[in-house]
């Protein structure tokens, strides 16, 4: 950001130009953000207004003009905004020959023409200018791959450790959508012959026709949902371990819908990451509901291609980029196999709690010892008939 500040305002007086600026493009849009505006460097941003001008700059060709207001196909209207008379832009091309953005300067201080010797020295400057982006660019996304790869080691440290699956779907899409920049996401697996939502992170407005957001979820988990990570945990009392808390449910209707799109969508994207609309990802009333105007599906998927779990996402201020979309690939292979895990780990806990219940609600007395008879377990009838605890005779003889 100094150099190129710097560089403006150098360049606006090397060539002996009013105005000056450096405009990058980004994702297929030329944005000025770099200007010299009555003798002063600023940061700025503005979209360069599409015309004859930003066309011959994607063709990597030079564009200028000593008249701007009647050169046939300029922009009229940003003439007009910007008092432009004369302008002379080159394009900023990087080594492997691809438009990085623009460098422009507009109206000479000393009333003469443009001439080849302005356009040759803008030439020269350009090129300065193109390799002080591209060596930034490298070094942004140098920072940007070392960032994504401690946030990967982060995420399977946080994830691996969260053994039931409410815990660990709300860490993972809370987690998941803020190291991908978006501001809303949900899990979803596969129960009971349909998708289910087990988690939902929605940071977006209430749409006008739902007055309270826990129409969407149930009570607890929107409860639990506004809590920090660390807060949200299942709770643990001195005679109990961990439960784990019921997975969020959305309205039965709404849930129904989801369920029918999400099974649609799977069959319809095989790859691992695909994006679209909401209304075509998840149907026009669940995005409604949602508010949801975009959906990145990410398929969880074990190395046997089983698919373990749907991670989607919305609310990302830009697209894609192919760097999204790889650490996006890497978090889904080791999801897939903490939420099998996860999963696997509830219904044992599940069994074992239903096998509990079971075993206390027989009133025939019944004492689980080992090979030297001390006692591992007895059930309630018998505790109670005892006149103690049950956790008061484990390991009596």
């Amino acid at each position: 950001d100094h150099f190129l500040q710097a560089f403006v305002l150098r360049a606006s007086d090397f060539l002996g130009f009013g105005r000056c600026f450096i405009a990058l493009l980004e994702e297929g849009e030329f944005r000025v953000r770099y200007a010299v505006v009555k003798g002063e460097p600023q940061r700025v941003d503005a979209a360069f207004p599409e015309g004859v001008a930003s066309r011959a700059l994607r063709a990597k060709e030079v564009f200028w003009t000593d008249e701007a207001s009647r050169m046939p196909g300029i922009n009229l209207d940003a003439v007009t905004k910007y008092k432009v008379h004369q302008f002379l832009s080159v394009p900023l091309l990087g080594t492997n020959g691809r438009v990085l953005g623009m460098f422009g300067v507009l109206d000479r201080l000393d009333g003469t023409g443009i001439s080849q010797e302005d356009i040759r020295r803008a030439r020269a400057l350009s090129n300065q200018a193109a390799i002080a982006l591209e060596v930034a660019s490298n070094l942004h996304l140098s920072e940007q791959h070392r960032r994504r790869g401690e946030a990967l080691i982060e995420l399977a440290s946080e994830i691996d450790g969260s053994l039931h699956l409410p815990e660990f779907a709300r860490r993972f899409v809370s987690r998941a959508a803020e190291l991908t920049g978006f501001r809303a996401g949900l899990l979803a697996v596969w129960q009971e012959g349909q998708w289910q939502v087990v988690a939902l992170q929605n940071q977006g407005k209430v749409p006008p026709e739902v007055s309270d957001a826990s129409a969407l979820v149930s009570a607890p988990f929107h409860e639990a949902a506004s809590l920090p990570l660390e807060e949200a945990r299942p709770t643990t009392t001195a005679d109990s371990a961990p439960k784990s808390q019921p997975a969020p449910v959305l309205e039965h209707g709404l849930e129904r819908l989801l369920s029918a799109a999400l099974k649609q969508s799977v069959a319809q994207h095989i790859e691992t990451v695909a994006n679209g609309t909401a209304r075509e990802m998840l149907g026009p009333e669940a995005a409604s509901s949602l508010n949801w105007s975009d959906c990145n599906l990410v398929r969880l998927a074990g190395s046997t291609g089983e698919l373990a779990g749907l991670l989607c996402l919305s609310g990302r201020s830009a697209a894609l980029a192919p760097e999204d979309r790889v650490f996006l690939q890497s978090m889904a292979g080791h999801a897939a196999m903490a939420l099998r895990n996860a999963r696997q780990f509830t219904q044992i806990e599940q069994a074992n709690r239903h096998w509990t219940e079971i075993f206390d609600a027989i009133t025939d007395f019944i004492v689980v010892h080992d090979q030297s008879d001390k006692v591992l377990r007895v059930n309630r009838s018998l505790a109670a008939m005892i006149g103690v605890p049950a956790t008061e005779l484990i390991g009596v003889n």
